[in-house]
């Protein structure tokens, strides 16, 4: 999705680095309400995408006690977190909306999976937070605003993770193999059993 600025704004836009460009960014969104009856506290689902990316990646580290960077497949594992946190489904529109934002500011790697995988669906992504939006997540404190929702994602997916851990210690191994059509095939075959699934 390609959002058009103005002629001016947008070459002003490009000359922000990540971090400021998101805050300029996420000013023009209509924040979502959490439910009627938390009318007064608005959700930013843009800042929460970031955390649950930063989530997913921390927990593999340890979990799996590994190094490497592995992106998550689909849009919709990210989702899949947030709704675990929030415990109401957030509207797909709604959660794209604030996450291509993200995305636009560069505070994340996100983009068509690449074709070694051969994934049927070429609107699906592959994403993970890059050193961008770690420094967001530091300069706005982050992990402070939203300390109870980084508990219970970490939490929910720690223990998602313990859940499935035979399929994720494949996995993980898998995509650190070169990716021929063989594996791609045996990535895809432990991807459909989970909800958070991983690309490298």
């Amino acid at each position: 999705m390609i959002i058009y600025q103005p002629e001016d704004e947008l070459l002003e836009l490009d000359e922000l680095n990540p971090v400021e460009k998101y805050k300029r960014l996420r000013t023009q969104l209509i924040k979502p309400q959490r439910e009627l009856q938390f009318e007064e506290s608005e959700l930013d689902v843009g800042e929460l995408s970031l955390i649950a990316l930063y989530v997913i990646d921390k927990v593999i580290k340890k979990e799996l006690d590994v190094k490497y960077n592995y992106y998550i497949q689909d849009d919709m594992s990210v989702k899949f977190l947030l709704n675990n946190n929030l415990g109401y489904e957030l509207q797909s529109k709604q959660f794209l909306k604030y996450l291509i934002r993200v995305d636009d500011a560069k505070l994340i790697y996100r983009f068509t999976c690449a074709k070694k995988f051969e994934v049927n669906n070429e609107r699906t992504k592959q994403l993970r937070i890059n050193s961008w939006g770690r420094q967001y997540i530091d300069d706005q404190h982050l992990l402070n605003k939203y300390s109870n929702d980084v508990e219970k994602m970490t939490l929910c997916f720690s223990n998602y993770l313990k859940e499935n851990r035979s399929i994720y210690v494949e996995l993980t191994e898998l995509l650190l193999q070169p990716i021929t059509s063989s594996i791609s095939y045996d990535i895809t075959q432990r991807n459909q059993f989970l909800d958070i699934k991983l690309l490298s």
